[in-house]
């Protein structure tokens, strides 16, 4: 079954990709990251979900540069089309999902997860036009449940700001990103059901965003 509409490119190396993401956020933007001791409770204890807010253009960059272990995106098959961003992270590690089709995509996910390879999905679906969060799919639950990942939430604060959908270009200010507490399969009396995994997922990236806000008003 066909997939996507996408033509594969050549692959960057992962470490390459990662340099170079990291060189742009943090001569540009400042970039900073936190939470890192959740990456230690994670590492090497399973299959692995990365799960976040989608800000702006620049947060495929951004998890590229936080996340040390090599990995994969579910995204979209559009992102490829955009401007400088989608053809930089068009050489790197992306599952294309076509709405149409999204069968075979999930399977191709799935398979990348109990091989222990970490996969990154931004649960609205799309990016924010006003800075809020949109609703969220059940996605990340649906995979958390058929592959007993573990879910690593985290929240990107400033990507809105720096480089919003519809605009041409950045605007040259602070972004980080911020990992928080990983959601472990069975976690919740009801983790069968996917709204109630969905639910906790959001909660958790929004008491990131707010946990940041107040560190910064605090000083």
């Amino acid at each position: 079954m066909k997939t996507s509409s996408v033509k594969p490119r050549c692959k960057i190396p992962f470490a390459v990709l990662r340099i170079l993401s990291w060189t742009v956020l943090k001569v540009g933007f400042c970039f900073k990251i936190k939470g890192q001791q959740h990456l230690k409770e994670t590492d090497g204890k399973g299959p692995l979900i990365l799960a976040g807010n989608h800000t702006g253009l620049l947060d495929s960059l951004i998890v590229l540069a936080a996340f040390p272990r090599q990995f994969y995106f579910l995204m979209h098959e559009t992102v490829f089309t955009w401007a400088f961003v989608g053809k930089l992270v068009g050489w790197g590690n992306i599952v294309p999902l076509n709405p149409e089709q999204p069968k075979a995509s999930l399977a191709k996910t799935l398979a990348l997860l109990k091989a222990g390879t970490p996969i990154c999905i931004f649960p609205e679906g799309k990016l924010s036009r006003d800075g809020e969060m949109n609703p969220f799919s059940d996605g990340v639950a649906f995979l958390q449940q058929k592959s007993n990942a573990a879910i690593l939430p985290f929240c990107i604060i400033g990507g809105f700001r720096a480089w919003r959908e519809g605009t041409r270009w950045p605007k040259f200010t602070p972004v980080t990103l911020v990992f928080g507490a990983p959601i472990y399969p069975g976690v919740l009396p009801n983790h069968h059901k996917r709204a109630e995994i969905t639910g906790l997922l959001k909660a958790r990236i929004q008491a990131l965003q707010v946990q940041h806000v107040r560190q910064i008003t605090r000083y």
